[in-house]
């Protein structure tokens, strides 16, 4: 029974003899700076008189209250913040609900949430029954204009006047300081009326007992009252908020049915599987602790339906039954299992009191609970899998798993087979017992829930189906059986690989892969998957130092006609000694898998016997001489590597460090970034080889003296770091990639683009590195399946054009009307003034693509597809010159702005190098028939003309290699305000000196032609 009693204080005077004794202000001030120190100081120690939270007295004799830290638990009073921290109550765990083991009435005598109206009093339950001498929490709560409930609200609660039962205690949540210190404004309560506030939170309301189980959970808006009784019959209580405004004015009624009874739920029980288990409820008096009889127990299956109930006096098996308590106040049932092995189902009871005719109460639910029925045996479950489809001669697996879904172990576990005509067992763990063709594995003991599982090994002789069938028992008497289909075939598909067998570290390797067609039908769809072991990366014309991150190339073939043969050409390179191979596997339509491995013996190249340590030459070479640049350009740093030494060099690593003024826009390709540093990993530098981490920087703080720090690490080397310093000051001019007009005829300064921060870092190195890593296989559908460092990838749709054939007429000899031959550029959807908002950032080559044919002579690789992007040679002489614009004689403000910019400046004989032409309408009016022609020096020699969204096709007749000129189909209008996707234009350094390429542009309404020029630097190739 819970309850409170008052606690009454008595008031004494304390008399001195020279008076009563009256605290002057100075010790009325000393002695609260005193307690304010303390407290502030912590005083987690320190305990108080507990708070009596009904507010009939300050403290409640016995108990005491831990203060914590102030500050640390705080809250606030009316959104007042206040030094004076909450009582700290011990945090306790969440309590069980407060009327577990009583049961209200149906859901339908519930507040049914259609039925809740802003400002009515929510209750909860609104009838419930519980025993004698136990006590019952009812909650309450104002509902508010949303729906919700509402958070200090003041509920008053009523016990009506003939009703039996107390309030023992109300509340709402935990007393916040306020309500601590002043106890009158928060709850209050006698045994027939109550004041309470409803709790700002959700929270756990620990009550007046050493207990947690007597802990009340309250939700946001609720408020509790706790009711008892010691004698039979009905507790009625009114809810109301009288001092609230939004209240409809209509009362809650809540009653409590105190009955005289109490019961003993049955307990979970177990036995052996397919045993007859007995539940069992009782109930008595508590009052005179006699037998109740005429109650009713109802029971019901609520889990699965492996079991059925029936009564003692009736087998009829039922999922839910009815039983009237006996003279001894019990009802039973018996749970009968529907199979023979371990489960378990759950079985909930609930007890009905008869209606009470002088109470004038119907029957009513009072009790509930569920109790578990288990069956105990041990369960054998079995499982097998093999390759649909399997290539005769070959081996192939099969996995059989065994496992125990019982509760006890099964002992003596056997597995058994008989094995196919056409199979024969080559391994398997553990050892099977043969007998002919009778296969008998002994696996012993398998404890409950675990599995065995077996990988059985086949060798196949014939061709045909075979149904491979398992059958597994154990000494319990439970046995299990599982099956699986394979289907051994002749292989129409043979596999060669030609190549070299043994071979020098650093040689480049070049294999034949030869595919046959042996059978009488034509084989399409058939897929093919490259797999390098360690030690071997791929090559290619385009990239002839590899990507050692691409581990798998992936390609398809073309269609091989019957008793033909396709050929595949593929180059790799040894990065260390030792055996290395290779797999090729190819996959059929009909899902066989054809595998074919190749090995080579890698051996180191004789050197001169020395002790010397390898020997590298690290530099730092920069496009610009002035160490200084402005906020928003950018700068080319080359990191270079070379070998001195005259042996191999394994494993060289070069970090480039940056600091966080400079952001690293471009990297060579292969390149991995970790913080602030940009790493480029070496598998094997060979003698006289040079490497460079090319990285392009943008500046994007003021900085003086910032290192930028080159680190080189290698097998069986000393560390090398080498430091250059930068300054980075403020930018003169407000935007320097800007494509507005000048303010005169004087020339405008250009820079190179800057790239946004929230681009990827793509590969300026691109003569020597392919698109992305991609292998090079020459079949349409050939992909890679581990992406090397994230490239932008920009998509080429095809313009709208009328005609592949283009002619351009001379400027001067335009006609005035649109020819036909012209057509519309690809126009970024979002336009900017700076080009960097359409340069494209895909700087890097594809892989070369190995050819195929119909005869067994492979044919050679065919050219790489062409990228808007070059690479410099990584032993150029570096020297940086800024581009510079020479304008034609002009009379007028032009309506179009053009630029030009290269990517690498300098290069080296035979490195490819890209110009970007830009083009914007700057005027207040349309420009038609626009034409741009370009010009090289002797220096280039033109490879390709390019714009990202237009076919390639579009610039067929564009180039003139033999003149070194382009000429750039007609471009029909262009909007005001609008610009074009730059022009690639692809060149090749053929010869050293200072290459140059020149752009005029003519359209209808300019009076002059605009011309515009770029140099760029050629060094000898080393």
């Amino acid at each position: 029974m819970k309850g409170q009693r008052g606690v009454a204080f008595s008031k004494q005077a304390y008399s001195y003899r020279d008076g009563l004794f009256r605290p002057s202000a100075r010790v009325w001030f000393l002695t609260s700076l005193t307690i304010a120190c303390t407290l502030l100081v912590g005083c987690s120690p320190m305990s108080l008189p507990k708070i009596d939270s009904n507010g009939n007295g300050l403290f409640v004799n016995g108990d005491t209250t831990e203060i914590t830290r102030p500050f640390k638990d705080t809250e606030k009073v009316r959104d007042l913040p206040t030094i004076i921290p909450k009582p700290a109550f011990r945090a306790p765990a969440p309590g069980r609900p407060s009327d577990e083991g009583l049961a209200t009435l149906s859901n339908e005598q519930d507040q049914n949430p259609s039925e809740i109206t802003p400002g009515m009093i929510w209750v909860s339950p609104k009838v419930v029954a519980a025993p004698i001498g136990s006590a019952v929490v009812v909650k309450a709560g104002l509902v508010g204009l949303k729906k919700q409930l509402l958070s200090d609200r003041k509920l008053e609660w009523t016990v009506t006047e003939g009703s039996q039962g107390i309030i023992e205690s109300a509340g709402g949540g935990n007393p916040n300081t306020f309500r601590w210190l002043f106890p009158k404004y928060g709850n209050r309560a006698s045994e027939t009326y109550a004041h309470t506030i409803t709790s700002q939170r959700a929270e756990v309301v620990h009550q007046d007992t050493v207990d947690y189980i007597d802990d009340i959970d309250v939700a946001r808006g609720e408020a509790w009252a706790v009711v008892s009784s010691d004698r039979k019959g009905t507790t009625e209580i009114l809810v109301g908020a009288s001092t609230e405004t939004n209240w409809d004015k209509q009362f809650q009624k809540i009653l409590v049915h105190w009955i005289d009874a109490q019961w003993q739920f049955p307990n979970s029980v177990s036995g052996d599987a397919g045993s007859d288990q007995v539940l069992t409820t009782t109930i008595t008096r508590p009052s005179n602790n006699t037998p109740l009889s005429g109650w009713t127990v109802r029971y019901k299956l609520v889990s699965n339906r492996q079991a059925t109930l029936s009564s003692q006096s009736s087998n009829e098996q039922l999922d839910t039954i009815d039983v009237t308590t006996d003279a001894q106040g019990k009802a039973a049932i018996r749970v009968s299992p529907n199979v023979n092995q371990a489960g378990v189902v759950y079985v909930t009871t609930e007890i009905i009191r008869p209606a009470d005719v002088s109470l004038g109460t119907p029957a009513l639910v009072v009790g509930e609970s569920t109790a578990g029925v288990t069956w105990n045996s041990p369960g054998l479950s079995l499982s097998c899998s093999s390759p649909q489809i399997v290539e005769l001669g070959k081996t192939m697996d099969c996995i059989v798993t065994i496992s125990n879904p019982g509760n006890q172990t099964a002992s003596n576990v056997t597995l058994n087979q008989v094995i196919p005509a056409g199979l024969s067992l080559d391994s398997s763990n553990p050892v099977a017992t043969l007998n002919g063709k009778q296969a008998i594995w002994n696996i012993g003991e398998l404890t409950p829930q675990t599995q065995k599982q077996l990988t059985l090994r086949y060798k196949t002789s014939q061709a045909g189906e075979n149904n491979l069938s398992f059958l597994v028992t154990c000494d319990e008497g439970l046995q299990s059986d599982a099956g699986s289909l394979t289907n051994v075939v002749t292989a129409p598909l043979k596999i060669t690989i030609e190549g070299p067998r043994i071979a020098k570290l650093g040689d480049d390797l070049q294999f034949q892969i030869l595919l046959h067609n042996s059978s009488t039908e034509p084989i399409s769809g058939l897929n093919l998957l490259e797999t390098l072991g360690p030690g071997l990366i791929h090559i290619s014309k385009s990239n002839p130092h590899g990507n050692p991150s691409v581990r798998k190339l992936a390609f398809q073939s073309r269609t091989i006609q019957p008793n033909s043969t396709t050929v595949k050409a593929i180059s790799m390179r040894a990065t260390r000694a030792g055996t290395l191979c290779h797999t090729l596997e190819a996959r059929l339509t009909n899902g066989l898998v054809l595998e074919k491995e190749v090995c080579i013996e890698i051996s180191t190249p004789i050197q001169a016997e020395t002790t010397a340590a390898p020997i590298i030459e690290a530099t730092i070479i920069s496009e610009q001489v002035d160490q200084a640049w402005e906020i928003g350009k950018t700068n080319t740093k080359r990191f270079q590597i070379s070998n001195q030494s005259k042996q191999p060099i394994t494993n060289v690593l070069i970090k480039a460090t940056l600091p966080t003024q400079l952001q690293a826009q471009l990297a060579t390709e292969g390149h991995r970034s970790e913080g602030p540093s940009i790493l480029l990993d070496i598998p094997t530098l060979l003698p006289g080889q040079t490497r460079t981490l090319i990285i392009q920087m943008l500046a994007t703080e003021v900085g003086t003296e910032l290192p930028i720090q080159m680190e080189v690490t290698g097998d069986a080397m000393t560390q090398i770091v080498k430091t250059e310093q930068s300054t980075i000051i403020k930018n003169a001019a407000d935007n320097p990639l800007d494509l507005s007009p000048p303010p005169d005829e004087e020339p405008m300064a250009v820079e190179e683009p800057m790239l946004s921060a929230g681009q990827p870092i793509p590969d300026p190195n691109t003569a020597k590195v392919p698109n992305n890593g991609l292998p090079s296989p020459t079949d349409e559908g050939t992909f890679q399946l581990n992406e090397p460092p994230v490239q932008p990838d920009i998509p080429m749709p095809q313009p709208s054009v009328e005609d592949n054939t283009f002619k351009v007429e001379p400027p001067n000899s335009l006609p005035e009307q649109t020819p036909k031959n012209t057509f519309t550029p690809a126009i970024p959807t979002v336009e900017s003034d700076a080009p960097s908002d359409t340069l494209p950032l895909e700087l890097s080559l594809p892989a070369e693509q190995p050819t195929e044919g119909a005869d067994v002579k492979p044919e050679a690789p065919s050219n790489p597809k062409k990228s808007p992007s070059s690479e410099t040679n990584n032993s150029s002489q570096d020297s940086a010159r800024e581009p510079s614009l020479i304008p034609a004689v002009t009379f007028s403000r032009p309506a179009l702005s053009l630029k030009v910019l290269t990517l690498s400046n300098p290069i080296s004989v035979g490195d490819e190098n890209v110009f970007f032409i830009y083009l914007k309408n700057r005027g207040d009016s349309e420009v038609a028939n626009i034409v741009i022609l370009m010009q090289t020096s002797e220096h280039f020699e033109v490879v390709s003309l390019e714009q990202e969204e237009t076919d390639s096709g579009k610039f067929t007749n564009a180039l003139d290699r033999d003149n070194h000129s382009v000429s750039i189909p007609a471009i029909a209008r262009l909007a005001t305000d609008t610009s074009i996707l730059p022009y690639q234009v692809k060149v090749r350094a053929t010869q050293e000196g200072k290459g140059k390429i020149s752009a005029s542009i003519s359209a209808d309404g300019l009076e002059n032609t605009i011309e515009i020029n770029e140099e760029v630097a050629i060094v000898p190739a080393k």
